[in-house]
């Protein structure tokens, strides 16, 4: 058990490297990162970031299920991913633990799907980086340059997929000012 000084390990450490294995084509792993957001719903099934992490698991099945020809399953998961990874940002709002995983898969969804559906997932990703970002301000300058790119840069290509080339030169410019250094 942890002491009030401790601190528990955050989700996103538990379950991540299973979860981009599971992208780059390491079935396994995508099974590992998926049955622990299962287990920890099982045990709290509001715990928001094991639902936005299991959401994310879905769209790569649903992914996987469209690429295979497979379009009745891939729909299937593809509507239960965004119907989890939706509910997970209801229930935690201002968790950057929550919005980032969010954001980043939809942004990574939008180039693949047909209009209007590209748009609405583009500007959800941008609203979760935004409000990331937001609630972030007071610390941003002391995360990880890694984390700092990863927003910025994520911002960057949203507001350029919606079209809004001045929001994507400005942040695009206080990328390269905060996340100096970045080899992206």
């Amino acid at each position: 058990s942890t002491t009030s000084a401790e601190k528990p390990e955050r989700f996103d450490f538990l379950v991540r490297q299973d979860f981009f294995d599971g992208m780059r084509g390491d079935a396994a792993a995508l099974d590992r990162a998926q049955k622990l957001c299962e287990d920890t719903l099982a045990k709290n099934p509001d715990h928001a970031e094991a639902l936005v992490w299991h959401g994310a698991a879905l769209a790569a099945r649903s992914s996987q299920a469209f690429q295979a020809g497979d379009r009745a399953k891939g729909m299937d998961l593809y509507t239960k991913a965004l119907a989890e990874m939706d509910r997970a940002v209801t229930l935690a709002p201002q968790s950057p633990g929550v919005r980032i995983p969010r954001g980043a898969v939809m942004l990574a969804m939008a180039p693949h799907v047909p209009e209007p559906e590209r748009t609405r997932l583009a500007e959800r990703g941008v609203a979760d980086y935004e409000a990331t970002l937001a609630a972030q301000a007071s610390y941003f300058t002391t995360l990880t340059l890694h984390s700092r790119e990863q927003l910025l840069y994520g911002l960057t290509d949203g507001y350029a997929m919606l079209g809004q080339t001045d929001k994507a030169r400005s942040t695009y410019e206080r990328m390269r000012h905060d996340a100096a250094g970045s080899q992206l």
